[in-house]
């Protein structure tokens, strides 16, 4: 790859594994991670290197969803190295608002390099609006060098709203060599709960069974 825009450090299981994409690196993750800077030092669920409140909040869905992952470094297997962390772009900004969508739409080649090297089988969009990005016209011709063909639109998923909380979807679409789930921001998506996500689990845990086998 031409630049890295990784948090996590690669290992051999990332080649194939399930990508971690947000839209950028918010100030809830640090100004470490940069185009120009090495990838991470370890695997994505490290709580000594990777303890962010956006990522823990992540890992705590995952296990949600039927997914535990270790956190201490040393005890890492296959699945943890399984993950890889990037976002969409490397800027750093407090809230989206500051990159406009045309920035996000013209910017899409570090992240698509990323899928096109490490061929994931799984990526997970932090954010339903990537899911619209990544299937804009200007977008979708290059996304499917790495992705393969797109086997049909996005579809996207809404459980029953649960007393007290809110409604939020859940967006899947498949390529002929990645399956992609979006998901709300998990720290960015006021009113988010863990009751209301967990009713994903079937939907989600199959597509995170199938990346892994």
């Amino acid at each position: 790859m031409s630049a890295v825009n990784l948090r996590t450090k690669l290992f051999q299981e990332s080649y194939g594994g399930i990508i971690i994409c947000g839209y950028n690196w918010g100030t809830d993750q640090g100004s470490s991670v940069s185009a120009a800077s090495p990838a991470g030092s370890s695997f994505f669920s490290n709580q000594d290197t990777n303890g962010f409140r956006y990522v823990n909040r992540l890992i705590n869905l995952l296990g949600l969803w039927g997914l535990s992952l270790e956190r201490k470094e040393g005890r890492e297997t296959k699945l943890e190295r399984s993950f890889t962390q990037t976002n969409w772009r490397n800027t750093e900004t407090k809230a989206l608002s500051d990159d406009t969508w045309t920035e996000y739409e013209l910017n899409c080649g570090n992240f698509l390099e990323t899928v096109q090297h490490l061929r994931p089988r799984l990526v997970i969009f932090c954010g339903l609006r990537l899911l619209e990005l990544l299937n804009s016209p200007s977008v979708l011709p290059l996304s499917e060098k790495g992705f393969g063909k797109h086997l049909g639109e996005p579809r996207y998923c809404v459980k029953p709203k649960l007393p007290g909380r809110k409604q939020f979807r859940v967006g899947f679409q498949d390529f002929e060599r990645v399956r992609v789930i979006a998901i709300p921001h998990p720290t960015g998506s006021r009113g988010l709960s863990n009751e209301y996500m967990e009713q994903f689990r079937n939907e989600i845990f199959s597509r995170l069974r199938e990346a892994l086998e």
